[in-house]
C-alpha cells in the first residue's frame, strides 16, 4: 500500500498534511493494530513551520465540515487520481 499525505495540489506548505492524512484514514475506518504480518509506519521528516497558510486552513476546515459520505467520495477521487498517474508511469 502506498500512502501519501502531502499533496501539493491541495496544500501549499507543510503543516496540516499529517492531520489531513490521519482524518482520511480514520474516515475510511481502517485504523487499528496490524501485527501479523508486521507493518512498519514511516513518516518522512520535514521542517516544521510555525505558520500554516490560510488557504491550507480553509481546505482542511472545509474537508472536516463534509459529511462522512462526502469525505469518502473525496478520498476515493484522490485515490483514483493517484492510481491513474501511477499506471501512466
Amino acid at each position: 500500500m502506498i500512502a501519501v499525505a502531502f499533496c501539493p495540489e491541495i496544500f501549499h506548505d507543510y503543516g496540516l498534511e499529517d492531520a489531513f492524512f490521519w482524518n482520511c484514514i480514520n474516515e475510511m475506518g481502517i485504523l487499528g493494530i496490524c501485527d501479523y504480518p508486521p507493518v512498519e509506519l514511516f513518516h518522512l521528516a520535514h521542517d516544521a513551520h510555525r505558520h500554516t497558510k490560510e488557504i491550507d486552513w480553509a481546505f482542511y476546515n472545509s474537508f472536516l465540515a463534509l459529511s462522512v459520505e462526502e469525505k469518502k467520495q473525496f478520498i476515493k477521487l484522490m485515490a483514483n487520481n493517484v492510481n491513474k498517474h501511477l499506471n501512466e508511469a
